[in-house]
């Protein structure tokens, strides 16, 4: 039997935040993906910082009627 499970996959531009993390504070474009495998449902916020890179991720996640949320923010960084 086949037991592939279709996903959906959306991604939103959600606008440009100022963002504190323990690395600093940064103005970062804020990106909103929502990831759908059956009755699973990922929600990720990414912070872009330009010169930076990812600054900061927070996930949602949902699978019935458990939900699970974490994230990770950067700590230091250096510029070469």
């Amino acid at each position: 039997p086949d037991a592939r499970v279709p996903s959906t996959v959306t991604e939103e531009w959600v606008g440009r935040e100022a963002v504190k993390v323990p690395a600093g504070s940064f103005t970062a474009w804020k990106v909103k993906t929502v990831t759908t495998r059956g009755d699973l449902s990922v929600t990720l916020f990414t912070w872009y910082a330009p010169g930076v890179g990812i600054v900061k991720i927070a996930r949602a996640e949902q699978r019935g009627e458990l939900q699970r949320e974490g994230g990770s923010e950067l700590v230091r960084f250096r510029i070469p």
